[in-house]
């Protein structure tokens, strides 16, 4: 049964994507309030830096259960280290769940040109919060014109023109007020299933390497994950 409710989930969610521009940092984003998206964590391993032990983030995810995270299956097939644990909390208290396996998307797959079914559940040790995410029931191909918040920890920007990891500059989980738009000719070849995003005329934002995997949150829920 276990299974089923597993793949029940990869069949509901869906693959996100930034409707405009891949490459941007977050950039006139906004910082989430201290106890805001509880559920929305950080997937990493240990590197060494010049003999000292480092923590290095892979992507985002967010937690679904005590013990089943979700993110996105390229962050954890096609990273040169595999995950060894996921991080929650917040900058002054936070703490460390491991990995112990991950289940890919059974259709998951990625061409130099195209990514299909970019969804993963990740099973750890108990990961305790006081609030999980939930999963959004409403059919995604309704949802143009729908506002959302696209999540991450990735590369970010500081007020001293600092760039690096959110956590890593003292920085909190970033969010990005975001618009469900329709995908254009070449998106839909490219990424499927797929929603496009975009921010309102006259911003200019968008996700970069880190903030792969972070939940898309509509009000209803979880609508889907970052994949680029």
């Amino acid at each position: 049964m276990q299974w089923v409710i597993l793949y029940v989930l990869f069949a509901i969610l869906l693959k996100i994507i930034s409707g405009e521009n891949t490459v941007l940092r977050i950039i006139g984003g906004r910082d989430a309030n201290v106890g805001d998206y509880p559920f929305i964590v950080i997937l990493a391993y240990k590197v060494v830096i010049d003999s000292v032990p480092e923590d290095q983030l892979v992507c985002t995810g967010g937690v679904l259960t005590p013990t089943w995270t979700l993110s996105a299956a390229h962050c954890v097939v096609q990273k040169r280290k595999p995950i060894e644990y996921i991080w929650y909390g917040t900058l002054e208290n936070n703490a460390a769940s491991k990995l112990i396996f991950t289940v890919i998307h059974p259709a998951y797959r990625r061409t130099p040109y195209s990514i299909y079914n970019d969804i993963a559940l990740l099973k750890t040790e108990t990961i305790p919060l006081k609030q999980y995410a939930r999963v959004s029931a409403l059919d995604y191909t309704t949802m143009v014109g729908q506002e959302v918040i696209l999540t991450g920890f990735g590369v970010t920007n500081t007020t001293d023109d600092k760039v690096g990891v959110a956590l890593s500059v003292n920085k909190p989980l970033q969010l990005l007020d975001l618009i469900v738009v329709h995908c254009n000719e070449i998106q839909q070849k490219t990424l499927k299933p797929a929603m496009c995003l975009a921010r309102r005329c006259g911003k200019s934002s968008g996700s970069c390497p880190g903030d792969s995997g972070g939940p898309v949150i509509h009000a209803s829920g979880i609508v889907g994950v970052n994949s680029i």
